[in-house]
């Protein structure tokens, strides 16, 4: 009889130990459940507490330089009553840059309340010729607005556009325009040649043209900076020589020289 009680004091001790296990565990699975619903609601409860927080609305945006204000009006009247905290700096940035006057864009959050927007602005280089007209392009080839003193630009013949930029095929010509324009500075050369005209014909022969005159000089797309050093002495040579001429061609290894 004892042995009995015993056992049935054991099954029921068993018995009790699952059930405790079984109690503990859906314990932890319902308190796990309890703490990410705390976790979730805790975001979105200090998400509405800032975001309503007056001291983290935009009160400022500070655009520099000053003129390029009216290039990003459009874009401010979207961001300018936003939450500094939650303001996404990258989608910001992104739009700026697709502004086609913007070469680049920096954004910086000044907390509690100022956003501070510093863009390098596109500068015209170039005027590229057509028969229709002009069009003004800075240094990567995008077209932009035609400045307040359209006459101090170099003009350039030759290069095709499209769309709001230079053609894919032509943009070796803006790197052949940069070299001209380097080593023509480099050298000096303006002394004896006002460079007013550049037509870019093919590789292999790309005439400059001079100011008010006929004169001009013969060059291809290879070597460009050497070419500019020899021409540069034959010049020299004929200031010095008083010696007037017609063209220069320095497409070859000697320089050819048509005198008048």
């Amino acid at each position: 009889m004892a042995k009995t009680e015993e056992r049935i004091k054991e099954i029921r001790q068993q018995i009790w130990s699952k059930r405790k296990r079984r109690i503990k565990t859906v314990s932890i699975i319902i308190g796990l459940l309890l703490l990410i619903t705390v976790i979730l609601n805790t975001g979105r409860i200090l998400t509405s507490i800032f975001w309503n927080m007056e001291i983290f609305k935009v009160k400022k945006v500070d655009i520099s330089p000053e003129k390029a204000q009216p290039l990003l009006a459009e874009v401010m009247e979207i961001e300018n009553s936003g939450n500094l905290l939650f303001l996404d700096i990258d989608e910001l940035n992104e739009k700026v840059s697709k502004i086609r006057e913007v070469e680049n864009c920096s954004i910086m959050k000044e907390f509690p309340s100022t956003l501070k927007i510093t863009v390098i602005i596109r500068k015209p280089w170039v005027l590229i010729e057509r028969s229709w007209g002009g069009i003004f392009i800075d240094r990567t080839g995008k077209v932009l607005e035609s400045p307040e003193t359209p006459s101090s630009f170099l003009k350039v013949t030759g290069i095709e556009i499209e769309r709001d930029s230079v053609a894919d095929n032509d943009m070796w010509k803006l790197n052949t325009l940069q070299e001209i324009e380097k080593w023509y500075n480099f050298y000096n050369v303006q002394r004896y040649f006002r460079m007013d005209n550049i037509t870019i014909k093919k590789p292999t022969e790309i005439v400059l043209n001079e100011v008010e005159s006929t004169r001009k000089i013969i060059i291809t797309s290879n070597d460009i900076g050497k070419t500019f050093g020899k021409i540069q002495i034959v010049l020299e040579e004929c200031e010095k020589a008083r010696k007037e001429w017609e063209y220069i061609d320095a497409r070859f290894t000697d320089i050819v020289v048509k005198y008048k």
